[in-house]
């Protein structure tokens, strides 16, 4: 048997690596074999040939292994591949998101910086409203004095009035009387 565990060839269809030795000439016969040597050649060729097949099923047991796990592999890359294109995807959605927030805390800072501007506004007019009104009162306070006071002085040259009237009438009633 051969080494790969087929039956051997005859020996003008082989090299002859199997059934001579290098250094021989080609063209010169083998020495016979005794039945022992036979014997023992022939154990020993079993025995080659029962280990090129247990080294042949032992390759190609680990080529089926290399091939299952291989198979595992690119099943697992796939995965790995479909979550790195969600993880992609999702990371897009939160930096979209992000970007929203982002516009959303602008938008509500220049809301707040105008709600500011119209408060600041707002109490100044209520200030400016504030001192007018404090100006009015005191306008209708003075105005309410002014009036009181001219209305004193109406009583009293009401007064003077009716009383020169009196006078005037007395007078004429006793300018007519004494004439």
């Amino acid at each position: 048997m051969t080494p790969t565990g087929d039956a051997p060839l005859p020996p003008e269809e082989t090299s002859g690596r199997f059934w001579r030795r290098r250094d021989r000439a080609e063209g010169s016969p083998l020495p016979p074999l005794s039945l022992e040597e036979l014997q023992a050649r022939i154990v020993e060729l079993t025995a080659a040939a029962e280990r090129a097949a247990s080294l042949r099923n032992s390759a190609e047991l680990a080529a089926a292994e290399q091939a299952a796990e291989r198979l595992v592999a690119e099943e697992h890359a796939g995965a790995a591949s479909r979550a790195l294109t969600e993880a992609e995807r999702s990371a897009e959605d939160h930096a979209r998101a992000a970007a929203d927030a982002w516009a959303a805390r602008e938008a509500a800072d220049r809301a707040a910086a105008d709600h500011s501007r119209a408060r600041r506004d707002a109490e100044k007019s209520a200030e400016q409203a504030a001192t007018a009104r404090a100006r009015a009162e005191e306008s209708a306070r003075a105005a309410a004095v002014a009036a009181e006071e001219l209305a004193v002085a109406l009583r009293e040259a009401q007064e003077v009035a009716a009383t020169a009237a009196r006078e005037r009438a007395a007078a004429e009633e006793s300018a007519r009387d004494g004439r």
